[in-house]
């Protein structure tokens, strides 16, 4: 799916990189697509990985990731691709 919608880079961060993920928890997922890509794909990247893992996804570009909670969402990553 990642492959799909041509995603340069992908790692899982929050609970799920953490090793606390529980069954209300999100699962938040950092991307890097291509330039050429538009808000739609992002939306079809989310509506697919939600459907997929079964649970609610927060889908994030690095370029999106508040300065001030950049150190915390990139210290705790896991690489998908």
């Amino acid at each position: 799916m990642l492959l799909r919608y041509k995603v340069k880079k992908a790692e899982l961060f929050g609970s799920a990189a953490r090793g606390e993920l529980r069954s209300n928890s999100d699962v938040d997922v950092l991307v890097k697509l291509p330039e050429e890509a538009s808000l739609l794909d992002l939306g079809g990247l989310y509506m697919d990985l939600k459907e997929a893992l079964g649970r609610e996804v927060d889908v994030v570009t690095y370029g999106s990731v508040n300065t001030r909670l950049a150190p915390y969402v990139f210290s705790n990553t896991i690489k998908v691709i």
